[in-house]
């Protein structure tokens, strides 16, 4: 399902970023992009300003653990997130079914906080998500926009150990939901317009300086989000349950 997911990301990137027909040829309209998923445009944009840390005004930290001492908000999110896994934890244990961070037993596991606080860890831009029809959500709150952009990124380790390197992504995802401005006069800026290229950028990095300089320019933040897999469990601990719940 993922993949199929990744796979109509990019064939909505490539429609709209894709050259005009030639003349004789009917020439489709423009699609605004909605996604973004393509690893080389995403690197791109990281280094545009849009790197986890530098949206925690910590722009040269490159690991986790530089970020935990150079950004008093990651630090305060990672605080936060121990505390409540730490609850969690001692609450499973109360209850007789205690969970460990690394186990070959057929028991409860957890995700290994120090993960968080690692100097081989970071959080990688994984996606960019258009989502101007949530100006009717946020016309409910006391902080109305025209729609939001949701920059998604996800925990990954990177080290090197001899010869071989080892890397792969965590199920930890962080949210940072952007606020799309309205003008000063109250009215929405033609947004489909704004997330069109007016004409083909055939290069991740010209589509990272687009982005930048265009749809992703003036939008303030509005929340984070976390979306872990905190524990995962085996069926057999779950009896109670009329369905199987790996994972919470």
């Amino acid at each position: 399902m993922a993949r199929a997911v990744r796979m109509v990301a990019v064939l909505v990137l490539a429609a709209a970023l894709a050259p005009t027909a030639s003349a004789g040829e009917t020439a489709a309209l423009p699609e605004p992009v909605r996604m973004i998923l393509d690893r080389p445009t995403l690197t791109a944009l990281e280094s545009k300003g849009f790197a986890f840390g530098t949206l925690l005004g910590a722009p040269r930290a490159a690991t986790l653990a530089e970020l935990k001492s150079a950004s008093p908000v990651y630090a305060d999110l990672a605080r936060r997130v121990t505390a409540d896994v730490t609850e969690l934890k001692a609450e499973m244990a109360a209850n007789r079914r205690p969970l460990l961070e690394v186990t070959d037993d057929n028991v409860g596991r957890v995700i290994d906080l120090r993960w968080l606080g690692s100097p081989l860890a970071s959080f990688r831009l994984i996606g960019v998500v258009n989502q101007t029809d949530r100006r009717d959500f946020t016309a409910l709150t006391p902080s109305p926009s025209c729609g939001e952009v949701r920059l998604v990124y996800r925990l990954a380790y990177h080290f090197q150990r001899g010869a071989t390197t080892y890397a792969s992504r965590l199920p930890v995802n962080i949210n940072m939901v952007l606020d799309v401005p309205a003008r000063p006069s109250g009215d929405c800026p033609a947004l489909a317009r704004i997330w069109t290229p007016a004409s083909p950028l055939p290069d991740p990095d010209d589509v990272a300086g687009w982005l930048a300089a265009g749809p992703l320019r003036g939008l303030s933040l509005r929340q984070v989000e976390i979306n872990a897999q905190v524990v995962r469990l085996p069926s057999g601990m779950e009896t109670e349950s009329s369905e199987a719940r790996p994972s919470i």
